[in-house]
C-alpha cells in the first residue's frame, strides 16, 4: 500500500483502476476477512468505484466464515458504498479515514450505515504481537 500513498487522482486511478489492481484489492479483502467483527452479518456488499473510464463495480459477499468478492453487482446488498477509484485508494492506505470521507460527501453510503461503520474491521489484518505494542 506504501506505492498508493501521496499520488495524484490520475496515478491512483491508472495505479487502482484497472481490473487486474481491483481483482488483487478485493482478494485481499477476503483474506483479510474477520468473522468475529461480522457480529453475525451474512449478506452482500457493494462498491460502486467512480473512474474516468465509467463506474467499477464489485461486490463482496459475507457467509459465516469467509467473504467472497466478485465484480459486478449485488444482487440484495445490505450497504453500497460510491465513490470515486482515489477515495477508495486513499481510504484503503488510510490517507483519508471513511467518515472523513463521507462527511465531506467523497463517499455516499446507502443502506446500513452501522454495517457500514464497521467494515474497516472486519476487512482488518489481524495485528501480530510485534505490532500491538
Amino acid at each position: 500500500m506504501a506505492l498508493l500513498r501521496r499520488r495524484t487522482d490520475d496515478q491512483l486511478e491508472r495505479l487502482v483502476g484497472s481490473g487486474p489492481a481491483l481483482r488483487a484489492i478485493f482478494r485481499g479483502m477476503e483474506r483479510s476477512y474477520q468473522p468475529e467483527a461480522a457480529q453475525g452479518f451474512t449478506g452482500e456488499i457493494q462498491y460502486d468505484l467512480a473512474g474516468k473510464d465509467g463506474s467499477r463495480r464489485w461486490n463482496v459477499r459475507v457467509e459465516k466464515d469467509r467473504a467472497v468478492a466478485a465484480p459486478g453487482r449485488a444482487a440484495t446488498p445490505a450497504v453500497t458504498l460510491r465513490m470515486s477509484v482515489p477515495t477508495f485508494a486513499r481510504i484503503l492506505t488510510r490517507e483519508l479515514e471513511a467518515g472523513r470521507a463521507f462527511l465531506d460527501g467523497k463517499l455516499e453510503v446507502e443502506g446500513d450505515l452501522h454495517l457500514a461503520s464497521r467494515l474497516a474491521q472486519m476487512f482488518a489484518r489481524p495485528q501480530g504481537p510485534e505490532t500491538t505494542g
